[in-house]
């Protein structure tokens, strides 16, 4: 049976708790439904699953259950991404991955694992919750994954 890529209905449902979603059109919840740029609009959900298609290996997946929830989490990631750039504007500056931040006598630090620290794409998906918990399910998919093809070789 075919996978069929989510929806933003499927987004909503599986983050329902997550995203402050804007009202529906149709319902009376808002004088404009579905136009509230301070919540999160159906256009910025297409967007991010858009986003999330162009990245997305389907071959991984055996199963539609599990193909939505990581489609929807790789989604959920650029969704954040793209309304944090959103937010910053013009002014917004591009941050790579740091592994100490100090503010006065507090300081964090972390370590990312070089495999994924070093990997242009990998790394990305560590700034935010919801690229931590697709790296997680994908990293086993990631290791080992080979397709063979039949075709003839020149002599």
């Amino acid at each position: 049976m075919p996978l069929t890529q989510p929806s933003v209905a499927d987004f909503k449902i599986q983050f329902g708790r997550d995203f402050p979603f804007a009202p529906v059109e149709g319902t009376d919840a808002s004088p404009t439904p579905g136009t509230n740029p301070s919540k999160v609009m159906d256009s910025d959900i297409t967007a991010a699953l858009l986003a999330a298609a162009a990245n997305f290996n389907i071959a991984l997946f055996g199963d539609q259950p599990t193909y939505t929830y990581c489609f929807c989490l790789l989604a959920a990631h650029y969704l954040c991404s793209n309304l944090l750039a959103s937010a910053q504007g013009i002014r917004g500056q591009g941050e790579w991955l740091m592994q100490a931040k100090t503010v006065g006598d507090i300081s964090a630090q972390y370590m990312i694992p070089d495999r994924i620290n070093q990997h242009p794409y990998l790394g990305l998906l560590t700034k935010t919750r919801y690229g931590c918990q697709y790296l997680e399910l994908m990293l086993p998919k990631m290791v080992g994954n080979i397709i063979t093809c039949f075709g003839p070789t020149k002599p």
